[in-house]
């Protein structure tokens, strides 16, 4: 039953009250399987086909949602009827497959990072722009409810100003994880985790900050440099907060920001106030941060409406994180 519903969903015929996107998806696996199935659950995309270098992937894809698989990338970008590609892979191989996309004529969505440094990340924006094709990037960490329930508080000043905040993320990745590979992830747990804090901050409290910047190896790791990331940053308007970031801890996500007259801490899974030595649960929706994010593509790519996961915003996070041009 699960599995006719999903082929529905691919496979029905757009209304013409609601005229879908037809897509493209490569990168079947892991977080490749993880958009597929938010934006089925958008209702606005028409999957026309997938490509994956692995045949378990593909298998998976095929079998779960009836999705048509191609032998390649290159015959996936010949579908004339595809207007949009979208791209899971492994951060070096994201600039040359949307330079494919870009010279078929397709819009395209990638997953963060653009690329690993400022420089390749304004240059095949550029690209895409002289070529008539939008640019999406999935900085989806800003939708995250909590975050936004956060944004609201600030913004009511019911306890003041914001006076410093602390962001840590962290996980172990397997040692065989292109992800600390510093061939195909130079920054390490920054690029791949850090970024959704600086993610956070621009959301929150701007993108305007100096920052103090320290990688280091923890040496009883046997993995490659550098596993640690650390910074300070701060704003003109007195605002400091740091951010940590690291493989040598297990999945942990924290938030905490602090007023003048109160603060808030995000645990990873409860959202609570500490006001007047008393802590009370902050409530927020819980609708997942990805449904948002691929509306808000979806009207990107379909009605024009301006985003800001353009290639600007993201050569900007890429530059915090690493401060490499």
């Amino acid at each position: 039953m699960a599995r006719s519903i999903l082929k529905s969903l691919i496979t029905r015929q757009p209304s013409k009250a609601k005229i879908k996107i037809p897509v493209g998806i490569v990168g079947l696996g892991g977080w490749g399987h993880y958009n597929l199935t938010a934006m089925l659950k958008t209702d606005r995309f028409l999957f026309l086909g997938g490509f994956d270098q692995s045949e378990a992937a593909r298998d998976q894809a095929h079998t779960e949602f009836d999705l048509p698989i191609y032998p390649s990338y290159e015959a996936l970008l010949k579908q004339n009827e595809i207007r949009l590609i979208c791209l899971t892979l492994p951060n070096h191989l994201h600039v040359p497959f949307i330079r494919k996309a870009a010279d078929s004529g397709k819009h395209v969505f990638v997953e963060k990072p653009l690329a690993s440094s400022q420089h390749e990340c304004i240059e095949i924006g550029q690209y895409c722009a002289n070529r008539g094709v939008n640019l999406y990037v999935g900085h989806q960490f800003h939708f995250e409810p909590f975050l936004c329930r956060i944004k609201e508080v600030i913004s009511s000043h019911q306890f003041g100003p914001v006076i410093h905040f602390r962001m840590i993320r962290t996980r172990i990745p397997r040692h065989e994880d292109w992800r600390v590979q510093s061939t195909y992830c130079p920054m390490g747990p920054a690029e791949q985790l850090g970024i959704h804090l600086f993610d956070a901050v621009c959301y929150l409290f701007g993108r305007s900050f100096e920052m103090t910047r320290h990688f280091h190896n923890i040496p009883i790791l046997s993995r490659e440099k550098p596993n640690w990331a650390h910074y300070t940053l701060f704003f003109s308007n007195g605002l400091s907060g740091s951010i940590d970031t690291s493989y040598s801890i297990n999945t942990t996500l924290f938030v905490e920001i602090f007023f003048q007259n109160a603060r808030i801490l995000f645990d990873g899974t409860a959202l609570s106030l500490i006001h007047n030595e008393k802590r009370s649960k902050l409530a927020y929706p819980k609708t997942p941060a990805s449904i948002k994010h691929f509306h808000q593509l979806a009207d990107f790519v379909d009605k024009g409406i301006p985003s800001e996961n353009d290639y600007l915003y993201a050569s900007d996070l890429v530059y915090a994180c690493s401060g490499i041009q």
